[in-house]
């Protein structure tokens, strides 16, 4: 296995997390490493989980990826939450969740 690549790893990674069908999955950059159509894969994994009652807890600094795939998110600064919610309320339309993300950053530190 530590021959595998990046993108391999994230496969086996996801199996690893989701062999017991748990309630809450909770995955960190799990695109990260993956080609185009790796990404959607997983991203269609996490929607049917989403789909089937589960709580998936998805942490990115990929904001494209958060914006696809996420209802609700929060943002943290140092730890702290200092925005959270739909994505649909906290993002005015038309505006990107990039934009907003370093607007509420940048108010949060000192």
């Amino acid at each position: 296995v530590g021959t595998y690549s990046r993108g391999m790893m994230q496969r086996i990674c996801l199996a690893q997390a989701l062999v017991n069908d748990p309630d809450l999955v909770i995955l960190d950059e799990p695109t990260s490493g993956l080609d185009p159509i790796g990404r959607m894969e997983v991203r269609s994994i996490i929607s049917a989980l989403r789909d089937r009652g589960k709580t998936v807890l998805f942490s990115s600094h990929e904001l494209s990826e958060v914006e696809l795939m996420c209802d609700h998110l929060a943002i943290l600064v140092r730890g702290k939450v200092v925005a959270s919610g739909k994505a649909a309320d906290l993002v005015r339309p038309g505006q990107s969740l990039e934009n907003y993300f370093m607007k509420v950053v940048a108010e949060a530190r000192p």
